[in-house]
């Protein structure tokens, strides 16, 4: 497989930027967007920070495991991947509770 890779984004200390990760494959890269609009979804609610900060914890969590695969199709390494972290509505639940108590 590939290794993903990060679109160049500039980054502000002050400010964190999301570093997208970027596939060859139109197929990974949809899977890959559509849960990051669901992370978006489960923590819209929160106040903006919070949410870049999920939304950044979460992209770091895919691009380290992505990294990790071997020889995998692009598009069954993020079905895998995402797979195992699980759907963010309900993986997030907890922390968005939280999140919102504080």
């Amino acid at each position: 497989m590939d290794k993903p890779s990060t679109s160049n984004h500039q980054i502000d200390v002050s400010n964190m930027e999301l570093k997208r990760i970027t596939f060859k494959r139109a197929e990974a890269q949809a899977i890959y967007d559509n849960y990051l609009k669901k992370i978006q979804a489960a923590t819209k609610n929160l106040a903006h920070q919070d949410q870049q900060d999920i939304l950044m914890e979460l992209n770091s969590h895919i691009f380290e495991s992505l990294s990790q695969l071997k020889n995998e199709d692009e598009v069954a390494g993020i079905s895998d991947v995402i797979q195992r972290l699980g759907v963010p509505k309900e993986v997030l639940k907890p922390l968005v509770a939280e999140k919102k108590l504080h």
